[in-house]
């Protein structure tokens, strides 16, 4: 790959060195032009310009001493450019290549570089399907270079640190080391989001671990530090960064705080659009199953609102997709019905109803919904599906009936024989109820009794010609 720009680099070598004299301000240009392109992923023009000056630095044995120095800081700067295109365009080992051949093991820069690039390298192996020994391989040289660069860097710079301490964490899986290194870059620099990010994720698993053991005092102290670095590291890293309220959405699920739980999880997608929602499905299942309408009916309507057709897409993977919609749906009653905002509790129900689960109770109140939020045409197919799952209500089939009497007369063909054989059988199975009123509770009893009188009021309506329902 290097010879794929040398080309490159002798057709522009002169415009940038001039008489065969290294001009710093033309470097300093090339490098910035480099990065710039770096940035915008104009990988390969980013090549081109690097190569430019690396060509020009080529010509060091014609300068003079200070010349030579100068070249050769160009050389290390273009390189270390390079080698992070490299890694950008997936060719770590290029980048790996690049590195080597500076020279540089007491420049930290330069194993801040060569760590990177061997990450990279494992997270590809891994990625396609290399053996644990191979991706292991290389996360042990990203880690050696990581610690080679600790050892000479300047007083506040953690970054080394930083960086060897979340390989040992995420991919050695020793959270204790881990959590040695972050506390010495939070002292080393207690403005760094990530020394706090690391302390943080290091910290989760030492509470994790101390609460397995049956510590529960020492757990609730070190759950209380964890969440402090986490909050400090997003109020930090500012509002870009999904990492700490993923993690501190895992820390207020342990403790319960469901609200707290939500809003976190809510916050990740929002700063991660790509994100699924996995954890917020979840705690939309989990609190709703125990009786935390509020949290679950604010995680489903998030998810509503952000990409409805995914919570259809969770639910059918469900091995009992009607039992999980059954559950959900008590979330909108309970929460968004009781403050008022019927329109979201109808939009959660209607992305619960893309799974047509086997529910007469569902329906009936994605049916009202409907009804109450003017979507008549919806709320009959809804009210339809019902009675046609369980037509043994009478106060069900009236309803069904209503919506066509009232609002789908004149819209749907042969609607006022189906109303009319709709509200004769509602009286039918209320009549046929009342005949065991010895055996029905009081409530059932006014229930059906209810449901008797509608159905007789609005048939007599309906043979009579009025619309009105009043």
């Amino acid at each position: 790959m290097l010879t794929s720009f040398l080309f490159a680099m002798m057709l522009t070598a002169r415009a940038l060195a001039g008489d065969d004299t290294p001009d710093d301000k033309a470097t300093a240009v090339a490098l910035a032009e480099a990065r710039q392109l770096l940035d915008q992923a104009e990988l390969d023009a980013a090549v081109e310009r690097l190569g430019a000056v690396l060509a020009m630095a080529g010509k060091q044995e014609q300068f003079a001493a200070d010349m030579l120095a100068r070249a050769r800081a160009a050389t290390r700067d273009a390189a270390l450019l390079l080698a992070e295109v490299q890694v950008a365009r997936e060719e770590p080992l290029l980048a790996v290549d690049i590195l080597e051949n500076l020279s540089a093991d007491e420049d930290t820069e330069v194993q801040l570089a060569l760590g990177r690039a061997y990450g990279t390298a494992a997270e590809q192996q891994a990625a396609w399907g290399g053996s644990n020994e191979d991706v292991g391989f290389y996360y042990e040289l990203a880690r050696a270079a990581f610690e080679k660069a600790m050892r000479h860097a300047e007083h506040g710079d953690v970054r080394a640190a930083v960086a060897a301490g979340n390989v040992i964490l995420w991919q050695m899986g020793d959270h204790k080391a881990a959590l040695q290194l972050a506390d010495e870059a939070v002292s080393g620099d207690p403005e760094n989001g990530e020394a706090f990010l690391l302390r943080g994720c290091a910290g989760l698993f030492d509470y994790w671990n101390t609460l397995a053991s049956g510590a529960e005092e020492e757990a609730d102290t070190l759950w209380a530090q964890a969440v402090d670095d986490l909050e400090a590291a997003d109020e930090m890293l500012g509002e870009t960064r999904s990492e700490p309220p993923s993690q501190l959405a895992w820390l207020y699920e342990q403790k319960g705080q469901a609200m707290n739980a939500v809003n976190a999880a809510t916050e990740v997608v929002a700063r991660k659009p790509d994100a699924n929602f996995s954890t917020l499905y979840r705690l939309a299942h989990r609190y709703a199953s125990e009786g935390e309408y509020a949290a679950s009916g604010e995680a489903l309507e998030f998810m509503v609102d952000t990409r409805p057709d995914e919570v259809a897409e969770w639910l059918a993977a469900e091995e009992d997709p009607t039992a999980v919609a059954e559950t959900l749906s008590y979330a909108p009653l309970m929460h968004q019905v009781n403050r008022g905002d019927l329109s979201t509790a109808r939009r959660i129900f209607a992305s619960l109803a893309q799974v047509d689960p086997d529910s007469a109770g569902l329906w009936n109140n994605y049916g009202l919904l409907c009804r109450d939020t003017g979507e008549y045409a919806e709320s009959y197919r809804a009210y339809n599906r019902s009675i046609e799952i369980d037509d043994s209500d009478p106060r069900v089939v009236n309803d069904t009936a209503l919506i066509l009497h009232y609002h789908l007369l004149d819209e749907i063909e042969g609607a006022y024989d189906r109303a009319h054989g709709l509200y004769e059988k509602a009286i039918a199975l209320a009549e046929a109820e009342m005949a065991t009123l010895g055996q029905m509770d009081i409530e059932r009893r006014a229930y059906i009794s209810e449901a008797l009188r509608d159905a007789r009021n609005n048939l007599s309506k309906l043979e009579s010609g009025s619309r009105w329902d009043g």
